[in-house]
């Protein structure tokens, strides 16, 4: 198994889930937003980063939205990630073709895709019979 790519396609999920791939003039950035609360998952994720980029994200607070993101930019982001900018939904945007070829990898983006829009919650059928 190679961890580092399993990191990977979990920022890949986490991304696909919160983050976002945009443009400056010349060079692109990936944010990624957060509940400023979620302190420790923010921490884990600046570590997921700084492995993966070498560099340590910008992290901001939007008052107008009360969220908190991470930012990191790269020139050649959308490349990198596999990930257009813009749209997410426009773009018609999909988990990339190599991680569905190791079951780890597939593991790997639907947790950080979960840790971002997932949710779980119980629902008693009730029977009107």
């Amino acid at each position: 198994m190679n961890t580092a790519k399993s990191e990977f396609a979990e920022l890949i999920g986490i991304t696909l889930g919160d983050g976002s791939v945009g443009k400056y003039k010349r060079c692109q950035f990936l944010r990624i937003y957060f509940n400023p609360k979620q302190r420790q998952y923010i921490d884990d994720i600046i570590k997921l980063l700084v492995r993966h980029f070498d560099k340590i994200p910008y992290e901001r607070y939007r008052k107008d939205a009360a969220v908190s993101y991470l930012e990191i930019s790269l020139k050649d982001m959308d490349k990198h990630l596999g990930i257009p900018t813009g749209s997410k939904i426009r773009n018609k945007v999909k988990i990339p073709s190599w991680i569905w070829k190791r079951k780890y990898y597939i593991k790997a983006c639907l947790r950080g895709l979960f840790d971002t829009d997932g949710c779980i919650y119980y629902r008693r059928k009730i029977s009107n019979c």
